[in-house]
């Protein structure tokens, strides 16, 4: 009883010892950091302030740890009546010191990092079982030195001791902390709680060293002979060699046991470069020009000045007839179409093939086929000319009577005006050639139409116009097998005729008079010929319809065609009816891209505008309705002087050439402001988005469902619960809806879909979470119904990935969306943003927004994301949909690639044009260092800023326990305000 006693009261005062000499440390360091004395030399280190920073950090918490240690141990060796007392005082201030520098210090750097993004909110579960590690850790480190303590005790046996010692500790410790934090959330003050917390963590270890080595003094003395004390100085020093060589060996294979976690960092994937990588300019949306039960087709489309007019055949099934409609085209913008006119008034026989051109008055002039009663096969070509909706009286073109290319099958017309408003009609006669008409527009048109071709006697169809700038015109047809490829003379007459293998021609002659001219060959690929160069093949997949021309603004020939198979990612073909577009840039074909869909069988058709924008109509017929659509293309071009001082600014630091190359084009206009997405729920005062039950993550589900192509996201937090209301649950569900939609209509989808999610792995430090984010990811999709990442038959991908980094971690929580619209969010997947009454429980209202904009900046956030995301650690899991709970272990980790289908890889131009800027930023790119300050500081009158919080340098983070920085350590936006 007296010796426990004894050893009783030896620990209580060794814990009473450590306990004051860890509170007396803690207030050094802080009196230390307050006093200015460091300023001087920090100042020294500027352009390593970090390095520097750390390296006066960790000498000043190790004298701190050796004043806490020494203090500890002198008050052990009186305390347990070690006979040698500098070696007590000695041992323990280096070991704690060297606890305090190398395990202490970074663990509290973490923890206050936790502490910063989850103040008032974490459990103290996660506290008390990761300080309880650390302590253990800090217990092995203080160990090694505090082993050899006393010197009549075993080396093993005490370092073993120290690290149950302090690991205990550390869960009294992480309690302490946990309050600490939570009590300075709360009321701003909490360094009684944060002082409380070190006592105790001291206390406690210092309790159990002193029980232990009181007893170690009783039952392990050792003589006093002096010729064993040489023998027992070679015992512990070697003892202290083999135990820092194990230090060392567990400390590399903790580092590689981490580097399988999340907690792996490292910044040689990312870029402080990034170049561009789009592909062009999309094509728009699409304006539906009419809808209609019926079917539709063979729409064509005719430009002059301001007008854009479209013709097509709509099919009620007792007859077709010739519809056409048209609408002014100011500032790249369409007023409201007219409503559609029936220009054949056919009735109950059958109207097809029309064609319609524009004269310089912009009076509509429209050709078709008519039906004839008769002889079966007999037809007539007719034509109606029409201004602001009102059409004149429509007159036969053919007469089979007529002594030249005279016939009863007069079908296929086609229509040219040249610059002097002469209008040309050919057409197909049914005799071995083509006839033709010309006249002045508004005149009317002679009733005998002549022969078009010059000693010419063979089967001649499909005739295209085009009209030369100098007011002559180029034809081509085919005879079913070949082409042919003529311009008229003086008198009208065409001639001179070039042939090619194939069928299905189109011609179009550019603003310098060059022919050009494509068609399906026989092989069913896509060719092209300039005039007096060669045949160019674009590799595609089958032509089935004549393919549309056009040139742009910058020179570019556009080549469009129907097919009806795409190819998926995983080189698999499935059936869907497409328009494909293919651009001649440098002498190269691009890879075929998809412009839309459509129906099947679709003719699209282009008009080349004078100031090279591009009018595209193709049939459509979705969800048993038949539309012509209407789309347009322009080439891309910003112009500066539509900027704001702020607008300059960013700009020249853009093109600075620091960031990217000063030819790249910074795509900052034509974008559109859809939406703020608002947290917990959509204020009507200030988004037109309804306000649902999960607010803002309803909206991000409803733009996940609206994909066609690729859906990527990147978010910080992403939190689970037990009761299936989290965040990541909403996302979940929005994920398993697209892919029902891409499993229910594959053809919808030409080209699969792909679905990337980024976690950016804050510090969430908690032993039982390393794995957390990624892992409720896929428990999130298997409780949505999710159970299958890669489905190649129809195209479906869809990959997680943990960001390879936690310091620095990710903290970009971005959404985009076919490379078109993107979002900007401030919020997380967390409970705190949910509203107080959500069945959840676990909201609170904490408000946030995200902001969603269409158009070109779209590109550079996709770029940002792609930066963040290759190089990352991808985890695939192929038995997703296992009943069993160890699913996970067939999971494997790759380094994650980006790849893109080209169509998402083009700059999409909005209807509105807002000027944006996306604003990229990790440890590597800086361009937002940069260009926020400039910005910030070029304000005359007022600054309104919207911030969750400020925050200085990474390390400063510490400020959360000691004083380590102030103002001077300011970040550049806070500098310049």
């Amino acid at each position: 009883m007296n010796n426990y006693r004894k050893h009783l009261k030896a620990a209580l005062i060794v814990a009473l010892g450590y306990g004051l000499g860890f509170v007396i440390g803690v207030v050094i360091i802080n009196l230390v950091f307050d006093s200015g004395l460091l300023d001087s030399v920090t100042n020294l280190f500027d352009k390593q302030h970090l390095v520097a920073g750390l390296i006066v950090l960790f000498t000043v918490v190790f004298l701190g740890g050796a004043v806490a240690g020494a203090i500890g141990g002198l008050v052990s060796s009186y305390a347990v009546a070690l006979e040698n007392r500098k070696r007590s005082i000695a041992r323990s201030a280096l070991g704690i010191g060297f606890g305090f520098g190398i395990i202490l210090l970074p663990i509290m750097f973490l923890v206050a990092l936790q502490a910063m993004y989850n103040a008032g909110g974490t459990s103290p579960a996660g506290f008390i079982i990761s300080m309880g590690v650390a302590g253990a850790l800090f217990g092995f480190v203080s160990g090694i030195m505090t082993g050899t303590l006393p010197r009549k005790t075993r080396y093993w046996h005490v370092t073993w001791v120290v690290t149950l010692a302090f690991g205990i500790g550390g869960l009294a410790f992480g309690f302490g902390l946990w309050n600490y934090f939570y009590t300075l959330y709360e009321t701003g003050v909490g360094t009684a709680q944060l002082l409380f917390a070190f006592f105790i963590f001291g206390a406690v270890g210092g309790l159990i060293l002193g029980w232990i080595f009181s007893r170690d003094q009783e039952k392990t003395a050792l003589s006093d002979d002096d010729d064993q004390a040489p023998i027992q100085d070679r015992f512990f020093k070697k003892r202290g060699f083999w135990g820092t060589v194990f230090f060392a060996i567990g400390i590399y294979l903790l580092t590689r046991l981490i580097a399988f976690s999340p907690l792996n960092f490292t910044e040689n994937h990312l870029s402080d470069y990034l170049p561009s990588d789009s592909i062009g300019v999309h094509w728009s949306d699409p304006w539906v020009v009419t809808e209609t039960d019926s079917t539709v087709g063979q729409s064509g489309v005719g430009q002059a000045g301001d007008l854009v007019a479209i013709t097509w055949l709509e099919n009620s099934g007792a007859g077709s007839d010739v519809f056409y409609t048209s609408a002014p085209h100011v500032d790249n913008e369409l007023t409201v179409w007219q409503l559609p006119t029936n220009v054949s008034e056919s009735q109950r026989t059958n109207s097809t093939d029309p064609q319609i051109a524009i004269d310089s008055a912009g009076l509509t002039h429209i050709v078709w086929t008519e039906a004839l009663a008769g002889e079966e096969g007999d037809s007539a070509i007719f034509y109606r000319s029409c201004l602001d909706g009102e059409c004149g009286e429509s007159v036969a073109l053919s007469n089979p009577e007529a002594a030249s290319c005279g016939g009863n099958q007069n079908i296929t017309p086609t229509i040219a005006i040249d610059t002097n408003d002469t209008v040309i009609v050919v057409w197909s006669s049914g005799a071995d050639n083509l006839a033709f008409l010309s006249w002045e527009a508004g005149s009317t048109p002679l009733d005998s139409q002549n022969c078009a071709l010059n000693e010419w006697s063979a089967t001649a169809t499909n005739p295209r116009l085009a009209a030369h700038p100098d007011g002559e015109f180029a034809l081509a047809f085919d005879d079913g097998e070949e082409i042919f490829v003529t311009s008229s003379d003086a008198a009208g007459v065409f001639s001179v005729v070039d042939q090619e293998t194939g069928h299905m021609p189109e011609i179009f002659i550019d603003r310098r008079g060059v022919v050009h001219t494509a068609w399906c060959g026989i092989d069913g690929q896509v060719n092209y010929r300039e005039e007096g160069k060669r045949t160019k093949t674009i590799p595609s997949l089958a032509c089935l319809n004549r393919p549309a021309l056009g040139q742009d603004a910058d020179g570019v020939i556009h080549v469009l065609w129907h097919a009806n198979q795409a190819e998926l990612p995983s080189g698999a073909v499935v059936d869907s009816n497409l328009i494909y577009e293919s651009r001649l840039v440098s002498d190269a074909w691009t890879t075929p891209t998809i412009v839309n869909l459509s129906a099947p069988s679709a003719q699209p058709a282009i008009s080349t505008s004078a100031d090279g924008t591009l009018h595209l109509v193709w049939d459509d017929f979705q969800e048993k309705t038949g539309r012509v659509n209407y789309a347009n293309f322009r080439v891309y071009d910003c112009s500066q002087a539509d900027l704001n001082e702020q607008g300059q600014l960013a700009l020249a630091v853009a093109q600075s050439g620091d960031y990217r190359p000063t030819d790249d084009l910074v795509p900052f206009c034509d974008n559109q402001f859809d939406s703020l997405l608002i947290l917990p729920k959509a204020d009507p005062a200030y988004s037109d988005n309804p306000p649902t039950l999960n607010g803002a993550f309803d909206d991000v589900s409803a733009l996940i469902q609206s994909a066609r192509y690729e859906v990527l996201l990147s978010t910080m937090w992403y939190e689970t619960d037990d009761t299936g209301t989290s965040p990541g649950v909403v996302l979940a569900d929005g994920v398993k809806k697209l892919y029902d939609q891409v499993k229910a209509n594959p053809d919808q989808y030409p080209r699969g879909m792909t679905v990337r999610i980024l976690l950016d792995n804050p510090p969430e430090f908690a032993l039982s979470r390393l794995v957390t984010q990624v892992w409720n990811v896929f428990q999130h999709m298997r409780y949505a119904g999710l159970t299958i990442m890669d489905d190649p038959e129809i195209g479906w991908k869809m990959e997680v990935a943990n960001y390879s980094g936690s310091l620095p971690h990710g903290h970009t929580k971005i959404v985009i969306i076919d490379g078109k619209t993107a979002v900007a969010a401030g919020f997380n997947f967390q409970h705190k943003h949910q509203s107080k009454d959500h069945p959840s429980g676990k909201g609170k209202d904490d408000y946030d927004l995200g902001l969603q904009m269409t158009g070109p900046v779209a590109q550079v956030t996709q770029l940002s994301f792609d930066d963040l995301w290759s190089g990352s650690n991808r985890i695939t899991c192929p038995d997703l949909d296992s009943d069993s709970s160890f699913w996970w272990i067939s999971c494997k980790r790759k380094l994650a690639t980006a790849e893109h289908v080209p169509e998402v890889k083009k700059y999409f131009l909005a209807e509105a044009n807002a000027n944006a800027f996306a604003l990229h930023r990790t440890e590597k790119f800086k361009e937002s260092d940069v260009t926020v300050p400039k910005t910030v500081s070029s304000a005359q009158e007022t600054l309104d800023v919207l911030q969750v919080n400020f925050t200085l340098k990474m390390i400063c983070d510490l400020n959360l326990l000691f004083e380590v920085c102030d103002f001077r350590d300011a970040l550049s936006y806070m500098q310049a305000m």
